[in-house]
């Protein structure tokens, strides 16, 4: 399952401070009626400084334990990760949040330390005042990484919650063929259909049930026909669900070009599909109710004859690919 929902929403540095010091000024240390006024001024402003400083050493820290180890995900949730965010700057921004609770700390201590030597509350409210200056600068130089952290999480928690371990069907083909319309009408997922390309700019998941089993059913960003290095961050997500899960990908043309690619195009993407993953194809030639014949049978002599020709809005072939999808994946379970 999606690794990344669990992680609450990250504030930015001036949010963390306020956060931080309205927690401090209510602090009001337990001290005995006859402690002299100079030590409880100076248990007071020390509590005050810890307050600041563990409230914002916690919250960090908590920040880098909600995000999961990424040497530990799902090849699926590490490579879109990657493409998503980029591992290497997520590792690094989290590692240095855990870091700065650390410097927070010890910048608390050290004004802390000034003020048990204080010889007057003034003196202690003056290095109070300046450990809160000195964290504030401090934790301001950090809003950039917190910005990142804050995208990162927003971006990733997005991500369907994928079973690795249940049989998934992955529609893929060039965008607005009509791959959401062919998930939304044999699953329970709820795509956007619109008549422009790159409607689906994430992966959207649906189930469905065959003779008392649940499939997956992954929706991917359009494909377009140019090498894997120069594809765009939301096709490349539909390569790792390819890549990752997929038992059977269902591969879906569209003769009649409303897509707004040319079939030379969408084929060109196909054979370059069957020749990149080793996983069974379902080739599906859709909208043949707008296709003109001589385009269709174009079509089959590249897909091939036993291609299910459909069309998804209508419902039409739909049975077909049903039965064809239980005869693979029972296939594949021998």
């Amino acid at each position: 399952m999606n690794p990344f929902t669990r992680i609450k929403p990250i504030q930015d540095a001036n949010k963390f401070i306020d956060m931080a010091f309205r927690r401090a000024s209510k602090v009001e240390p337990s001290l005995p009626q006859k402690l002299p006024p100079l030590l409880k001024a100076k248990k007071r402003e020390e509590a005050r400084v810890r307050k600041v400083a563990q409230f914002l050493h916690d919250r960090f820290n908590n920040i880098v334990k909600q995000f999961p180890k990424i040497n530990d995900l799902h090849p699926f949730y590490r490579d879109l990760t990657d493409v998503l965010v980029g591992v290497d700057n997520l590792k690094k921004y989290l590692a240095s949040l855990r870091g700065a609770a650390k410097v927070i700390m010890k910048i608390a201590n050290e004004h802390i330390r000034n003020i048990r030597r204080a010889t007057d509350p003034n003196e202690a409210a003056k290095e109070r005042k300046a450990a809160y200056g000195r964290i504030a600068s401090f934790v301001k130089k950090l809003n950039e990484r917190l910005i990142f952290l804050e995208d990162a999480r927003s971006k990733l928690k997005r991500l369907p919650s994928i079973d690795p371990d249940m049989p998934t069907i992955v529609v893929a083909g060039p965008p607005n063929v009509g791959k959401s319309t062919l998930v939304r009408v044999v699953s329970t997922a709820k795509p956007e259909i619109a008549t422009y390309p790159f409607t689906t700019k994430t992966l959207i998941l649906g189930h469905f049930k065959a003779d008392n089993k649940k499939y997956q059913i992954l929706d991917t960003p359009g494909l377009l026909d140019r090498p894997l290095s120069e594809r765009n961050k939301i096709e490349l997500q539909a390569i790792m669900a390819l890549r990752h899960v997929a038992s059977i990908i269902v591969f879906m043309v569209d003769p009649s070009e409303t897509c707004g690619y040319s079939l030379d195009m969408q084929l060109s993407i196909y054979e370059d599909i069957k020749e990149s993953f080793n996983i069974p194809i379902i080739p599906t030639i859709n909208k043949v109710d707008i296709s003109a014949p001589e385009m269709i049978e174009k079509a089959k002599n590249v897909v091939g004859d036993d291609a299910i020709e459909m069309a998804a809005i209508k419902g039409l072939g739909i049975k077909e690919l049903m039965e064809r999808f239980q005869s693979f994946l029972e296939k594949e379970a021998l």
